[in-house]
């Protein structure tokens, strides 16, 4: 039994160590695109719009937040995303699904 719960431990810290891994990574990928000039937006279907607003939206909404920097980053981020929805700004959505 304490081989096992070493194991699941060290898995659990490698997955916890790679989250945050990934939430460093996208906040500075994050920072970066703001200091960006905005790209030229092609023709996309007001449907696959709404439908990626809508993913971001669940995956990323403040309501969802484990501590209070992160729901603070959540409800900046969700703002941001909310702004990009309303200009109809795919590129910028697109930015948001990086998984």
């Amino acid at each position: 039994a304490g081989v096992l719960g070493a194991v699941g431990y060290f898995a659990w810290r490698a997955t916890k160590e790679k989250k945050k891994n990934r939430e460093q990574d996208f906040r500075r990928n994050f920072q970066n695109h703001e200091s960006q000039p905005v790209p030229e937006t092609s023709f996309v279907d007001e449907r696959e719009i709404t439908k990626l607003y809508h993913e971001l939206v669940v995956k990323y909404h403040p309501d969802k937040a484990s501590g209070e920097n992160d729901k603070l980053f959540r409800t900046e981020l969700f703002k941001k995303i909310k702004k990009a929805y309303d200009a109809r700004d795919v590129e910028i959505l697109k930015l948001f699904k990086l998984e």
